[in-house]
């Protein structure tokens, strides 16, 4: 016995990729640390629940308020180079 189990993670969001793939972003656990998990999901073809792939990322939670700068950082550029408009929508 390993001890208690590990809560269930908690679903930040999902972003559709496409008709069948989805961007998760969730708070977890994994070997005893808190993670963030940024990773592709599936919708399988007989319709059942959506499946992760291997295809992503888990972080130690410590490491979030610097990849939150990051992201905040393309963002800012993305905008600046005209690629966003400066509302979020899509350029196109």
């Amino acid at each position: 016995m390993t001890g208690c189990p590990e809560a269930p993670a908690t679903v930040i969001g999902v972003l559709p990729l496409n008709a069948k793939d989805r961007l998760r972003v969730a708070l977890d656990q994994y070997g005893g640390r808190n993670i963030i998990d940024i990773r592709k999901w599936f919708e399988p073809a007989d319709g059942g629940e959506l499946r992760a792939t291997a295809k992503g990322i888990s972080l130690d939670v410590s490491r979030l308020p610097a990849l939150a700068a990051m992201v905040n950082d393309a963002l800012a550029r993305a905008r600046a180079e005209g690629l966003l408009p400066a509302d979020g929508g899509a350029s196109c």
